[in-house]
């Protein structure tokens, strides 16, 4: 099933139905949950942390996940336009679709932990 639209004059018909009349009469729409959900709805993506290990040509990377899986890896949109770079090392989070496992999107370069100014000032040197 699919949207299920509510007329006052008509009756119960489909979207399908619905779009061959004339709207001149106010429609109120009722989703109708099917198997998959709600009509519309995205699907849940899985999202992971892991690091770049080797860079391939035209943005695709090949990324070690914490849990030692190797999958191919394809810069997102956002990052793209942004212009992140992506350097075999970095950590990243990467987001993957449930049937497809080998493959996935990179959609965050996570920040390097930088010890801070203080932190190296407060350090003792020793000369000689």
């Amino acid at each position: 099933m699919g949207i299920v639209i509510l007329s006052t004059s008509r009756g119960i018909m489909t979207d399908r139905e619905a779009r061959l009349e004339k709207w001149e009469e106010k429609f109120c729409v009722l989703y109708v949950e099917t198997e998959r959900g709600f009509p519309g709805m995205k699907e849940q993506k899985l999202i992971h942390e892991g690091f770049i290990t080797e860079s391939l040509p035209n943005g695709m990377f090949r990324v070690r996940l914490d849990n030692e899986d190797l999958i191919l890896g394809s810069i997102s949109g956002r990052i793209r336009r942004s212009f992140i770079r992506i350097l075999p090392g970095d950590r990243v989070k990467i987001e993957m679709s449930r049937y497809d496992s080998t493959r996935g999107r990179l959609i965050y370069r996570l920040r390097k932990k930088i010890r801070t100014i203080r932190s190296f000032f407060s350090t003792s040197f020793s000369y000689g």
